[in-house]
């Protein structure tokens, strides 16, 4: 298996994690759940960083879009599965229009942070060639 497709899925297990402890974590502690929703972010970013070192920028993006799908889909049925999420007051009733826009939303969300992700990788790896240039002229 390429590298890339194991960093993909690491990332899913990471996240199908997050949401079945966070589900139960968030009743039991009594916090809300959306709270995780940064650490859900950093693992889109740590996506599109790492698989653009290994391919290239879009694939960094399209993995990392890919995680949201997966996080929006499977990730909410995992969540709901093993209970109801602690939410606060929020009380929104999960019907077909407002999930697919949640899907459509937390995946193109996903995909740019993964970008963003992606460009610190370029950015890294130019300073990176312009010190070793930078000794090299020295």
């Amino acid at each position: 298996m390429k590298n890339e497709y194991k960093i993909l899925v690491i990332g899913i297990v990471a996240l199908l994690i997050l949401n079945f402890f966070g589900s139960i974590g968030s009743r039991m502690l009594d916090f809300n759940y959306s709270n995780l929703s940064p650490l859900s972010y950093t693992i889109y970013g740590l996506m599109g960083f790492f698989v653009t070192k290994q391919k290239n920028l879009k694939t960094g993006a399209l993995f990392a879009a890919i995680l949201g799908f997966s996080e929006s889909t499977v990730g909410s049925l995992v969540s709901k599965l093993f209970g109801e999420p602690n939410t606060g007051d929020l009380k929104v009733e999960m019907t077909i229009k407002i999930w697919v826009f949640m899907i459509i939303a937390v995946t193109g969300v996903a995909a740019l942070i993964g970008l963003i992700g992606g460009l610190l990788t370029k950015i890294s790896k130019k300073k990176s060639t312009d010190v070793q240039h930078n000794d090299i002229q020295s």
